[in-house]
């Protein structure tokens, strides 16, 4: 796939480059949605917030995985290229120091690097680590020292424990070690070894003392002999009971020696726990259940010293509740309710916002609930904690958020701020820009589409709707009955064509138009 040298989203400036907004910003929304080439999983951002790197189910190059590497350029994210992949990513990390994106996919561990995937190299994946069969690879995490890897195995019932001083060792060629994992399955001795946990482990959070690596697993397995409590997540009244998940404890120190003894406690957390977050203060760790529909708070002391008398405080959220964060000092609790087993599932969904200081006092913590696009499925705060970043896995975008902005002050304490919308179009953004937007959007539709048809444009709306855009993203915000006019060609036309047009004409009179390599013009 070309780099798409255009920004998605022309109001994502003052979010992204931090610069400061004014009064008549104040009548904007807070948070906005970009449109992606494929599914959505997890979501890294680098510490200066220049590079925006997330993992895709589909929209590489002919359809398949990916990584998806944005980039805020003077002000503006767009997407800059799509790195393909063998089999799909689900979570990633970056180190600390930046220097790598690892990701979990299938059953390989993948880890590349940072400086290659902004610059659009094929050598961007340098090294590949077999988890082993069926291990189901789907999280990531790294010690703050960057020294340690743990990698949640869905597919195994464990965690496995990666030495990455080992793998610097074995440099950077990719060429070299892509045929080493073709003949030996990776690097040799970098594995550590295997944390035993439950079924389907995912989360791992770090305390911020680095001490405790907290997991999630989403059924107790049978050798535990938990009592069966729960209807199984999607059956019916009649079907079978089945056990709560678990928070597992792990300790840090012992999983970089002796992975298989290093659990110190599991904790029943309701049905289906599958995301942690941690308060800065290392106090509570908040687990979205999502067969519960809830989020359970724990006491992380209890959870460690007295883990048999570790309740949790339940607190009630929206539908299968998925990715959770911990934002503004620990002031707020943010919540995705993915709706994921509902037949309305494809249709938009809510944020729960969550006041942290009413938790246990008997007032209900919930502040209200913010529209985001269909499934939410991974939060990422950035660096500074003034960005919130979340993957909506079935409306294929990023919604981006200005932290500062989702609650203010109120007579008896935080409320939800009117600034807060979830909408394809911006409020106070004129017709014309809306038009150039959503020109943008078509575009980019058009592009993937070629990636598709052997570089060939489509040369009417009804090829794009609805596998690549939906039908209402289509229509002309300045003829509201029309559709934009697309014009064919080939996305190795020489010199550039016009491929996108729109059907009415902008205040200068004349049309809005973006040719063969995303430049916009007036025509």
């Amino acid at each position: 796939m070309k780099t798409i040298a255009f920004a998605l989203m022309l109001v994502a400036a003052p979010l992204l480059a931090g610069t400061s907004q004014s009064t008549t910003d104040s009548q904007k929304a807070a948070n906005f949605e970009v449109n992606l080439p494929g599914a959505p999983f997890g979501v890294e951002v680098s510490a200066d917030k220049q590079w925006v790197f997330v993992s895709l189910s589909g929209g590489g190059p002919g359809g398949g995985p990916g990584i998806a590497v944005l980039h805020d350029k003077d002000g503006q994210l767009g997407l800059a290229q799509v790195i393909p992949m063998r089999s799909s990513p689900a979570g990633l990390v970056l180190t600390h120091d930046g220097s790598m994106l690892i990701v979990a996919a299938d059953d390989t561990v993948v880890f590349f690097d940072t400086k290659r995937l902004e610059s659009g190299g094929t050598d961007a994946a340098f090294q590949w680590i077999s988890d082993g069969p069926d291990a189901g690879s789907v999280y990531v995490n790294v010690t703050a020292d960057d020294r340690t890897l743990f990698v949640s195995d869905e597919g195994s019932q464990t965690i496995t424990v990666i030495n990455l001083d080992k793998i610097r060792s074995l440099g950077r060629d990719s060429e070299a070690n892509l045929q080493r994992f073709n003949s030996e399955g990776g690097a040799p001795d970098v594995t550590i070894g295997k944390i035993p946990v439950g079924l389907g482990p995912i989360a791992l959070t770090i305390s911020k003392d680095q001490r405790w690596l907290f997991t999630t697993s989403e059924l107790a397995p049978p050798d535990w002999n938990w009592p069966d409590v729960m209807n199984a997540e999607g059956g019916g009244p009649g079907d079978a009971k089945v056990p709560e998940g678990a928070v597992v404890v792990i300790d840090i120190a012992k999983a970089r020696t002796d992975p298989k003894q290093s659990v110190i406690a599991r904790v029943p957390a309701g049905g289906s726990p599958v995301r942690l977050a941690i308060s800065p203060d290392d106090r509570r760790l908040f687990v979205t259940a999502r067969n519960s529909n809830a989020v359970m708070v724990f006491d992380t002391a209890a959870l460690i010293k007295d883990p048999g008398h570790a309740t949790p405080t339940k607190i009630p959220v929206g539908a299968s509740p998925v990715p959770i964060a911990v934002v503004m000092d620990g002031k707020l609790a943010l919540v995705g309710n993915s709706n994921r087993f509902s037949p309305d599932a494809g249709k938009r969904s809510t944020v729960s916002v969550l006041d942290v200081s009413r938790i246990g006092t008997g007032r209900d913590p919930t502040l209200g609930q913010i529209t985001c696009g269909a499934f939410p499925r991974e939060f990422h705060v950035s660096a500074d904690g003034k960005i919130l970043f979340l993957t909506n896995f079935l409306s294929r975008t990023l919604e981006v958020v200005d932290v500062g902005r989702l609650v203010t002050p109120g007579a008896s304490g935080l409320l939800l701020s009117p600034a807060v919308k979830s909408v394809a179009t911006i409020p106070g953004m004129n017709t014309d820009m809306m038009e150039i937007q959503r020109a943008k959007r078509i575009f980019m539709a058009c592009k993937i589409y070629a990636d598709d048809n052997n570089g060939a444009f489509p040369d009417k709306i009804s090829e794009l709707v609805p596998l690549y855009l939906p039908a209402e993203q289509c229509k002309d915000p300045l003829t509201p009955n029309a559709d934009f006019i697309l014009l064919g060609g080939n996305d190795i036309d020489s010199p550039p064509k016009p491929v996108v047009m729109s059907a009415g004409t902008t205040s200068s009179g004349k049309h809005i138009a973006v040719d063969t390599n995303g430049v916009v013009d007036e025509r």
